[in-house]
């Protein structure tokens, strides 16, 4: 759908004055009647939507730098003092993409954990703990996930989660409340350690390190 509005534009016509040895520009401004549409731009042939409308005005189209840059994958800067754009095509995202792969990993542990965690319930309930062989199998599986792309505190907290979950399933067997107490104590400790090092690991804010290894022959 086109918008039409009346809008005063500076057309960057500038006017260059001298007095008394100094120049001096004066921008000049006038009344014009503009078109603002939503375009759409084809790039080797894929086309793709503009997220700002752009302007129509005596047969050209003015497109917003900004969205058609980062569109493109640049970083804009604006240098206000100089009125200079500045355009990053070769900026390094090696870290965001780093962190975006992370959180995927990080995003399938934590919903593990949360199908692991709804499980338990009704074994409890039931204390049918032959369930519990699983229940440990999946926890070495996440455990595993957690070692793998590095995060080794994340990985030893499941550990103890794990841990507990077998002194857990041996103290009710052997019908030894100190052992079915304490496993319950370590459990609980690390359950809500993980949920904390899920939440802050997952949230918008958090950013991983890239960490460059050395691979030894």
């Amino acid at each position: 759908m086109i918008r039409k509005y009346k809008l005063i534009l500076s057309i960057g016509i500038i006017g260059l004055f001298t007095m008394s040895g100094s120049a001096w520009a004066e921008d000049q401004f006038r009344n014009v009647e503009v078109f603002f549409q939503r375009i759409n731009i084809t790039i080797n042939g894929q086309q793709t939507t503009l997220t700002k409308d752009s302007i129509l005005y005596e047969g050209s189209v003015y497109v917003p730098l900004r969205s058609l840059s980062e569109m493109l994958g640049a970083e804009v800067g604006w240098d206000s003092d100089n009125r200079n754009v500045a355009l990053d095509f070769i900026h390094d995202n090696r870290n965001e993409l780093f962190t975006a792969l992370q959180k995927k990993m990080v995003q399938y542990v934590a919903i593990r954990n949360n199908q692991i965690t709804k499980d338990l319930i009704p074994i409890f309930k039931n204390t049918d703990f032959d369930d519990l062989r699983s229940i440990v199998d999946r926890y070495a599986e996440i455990s595993k996930i957690a070692k793998d792309i590095d995060d080794l505190a994340m990985s030893q907290t499941i550990d103890k989660m794990k841990a507990a979950i077998i002194l857990l399933q041996t103290g009710w067997e052997k019908k030894n409340t100190d052992d079915y107490m304490l496993a319950w104590t370590i459990y609980s400790k690390n359950a809500d350690l993980l949920n904390k090092d899920l939440t802050t690991k997952l949230s918008e804010s958090y950013h991983y390190e890239l960490i460059d290894k050395s691979i030894k022959n």
